[in-house]
């Protein structure tokens, strides 16, 4: 099974794993419930700025928002979700516009 998480708002300071980096109440408890679903390996983060990003790439820091100029792109992630092999199983928590983007990639 493949999990796909929305980054969130608030991020820590230093670069570290994708998944160490979103520090929001909002995405730990997504991110907890990825991790009862999948291993780390199989959570990938779903990143305004980096896009489809496996969960222990170390990411640096930043400030961005989906669909605002300077965001990752569908056609991006297109590119980036054709190195991803996933199975009829994949689950996407978050907000609705990554939900959106990730079932349009990925239309299970």
């Amino acid at each position: 099974m493949i999990v796909f998480v929305s980054c969130g708002a608030k991020k820590g300071s230093l670069a570290s794993p994708a998944w160490r980096m979103y520090t929001g109440g909002y995405f730990k408890a997504l991110f907890n419930y990825a991790q009862r679903l999948a291993s780390l390996e199989n959570i990938y983060i779903v990143s305004a700025k980096y896009g489809l990003i496996q969960s222990e790439t170390i990411i640096d820091t930043y400030e961005q928002q989906l669909g605002k100029l300077g965001s990752i792109t569908l056609e991006q992630i297109r590119e980036q979700a054709s190195g991803i092999r996933v199975d009829p199983d994949v689950v996407v928590l978050g907000g609705m516009k990554y939900v959106s983007l990730v079932r349009n990639v990925f239309p299970h």
